[in-house]
């Protein structure tokens, strides 16, 4: 039995180390709201939960290869790659939760570690910006600014 468990071990490592390159992508940007004009995860949610992924891996890889001699040893690592797995889970979980999007309402913002939405209405909103590039003879917006009532005095 001892056997079958390293062989799924072995088998969760490898998926991990080969989700933690692509499944990121794949899972992130498809959640989101039903009615949106823009919608984009942050960068560092796609890190984070890139990065949690590849420590589960190297968690369960390190447990792999180390093998405990005494009961209370065996105790302690399960313990130690139990608090790493549900910590990385934590992590991944709060990548999900960033986010921003602008709908009809307005503008939506939650970043990492934060389980509150920053909300902005289009009322509040007195001045758009865009701010554009010239590279290689060539003018490309780079991005929008947004003036909020609230921070902007004119």
């Amino acid at each position: 039995m001892e056997s079958n468990g390293r062989q799924i071990q072995f088998g969760l490592i490898i998926n991990l180390f080969l989700s933690s390159l692509i499944v990121h992508v794949i899972l992130l940007y498809p959640i989101r709201p039903i009615e949106f004009y823009y919608f984009a995860p942050y960068l560092n949610a796609y890190i984070i939960f890139m990065v949690s992924l590849f420590v589960m891996a190297l968690v369960l890889r390190i447990n792999y290869l180390i093998i405990p001699k005494t009961k209370k040893s065996k105790n302690i690592q399960r313990g130690l790659v139990s608090a790493s797995l549900l910590i990385a889970l934590g992590f991944i979980a709060l990548s999900f939760n960033a986010y921003k999007w602008i709908d009809s309402r307005g503008i939506h913002m939650n970043p990492f570690f934060s389980l509150k939405v920053n909300f902005v209405e289009w009322k509040e909103i007195v001045k758009v910006e865009q701010v554009n590039l010239e590279k290689s003879g060539v003018t490309k917006p780079d991005h929008l600014g947004f003036y909020i009532s609230r921070w902007f005095h004119n």
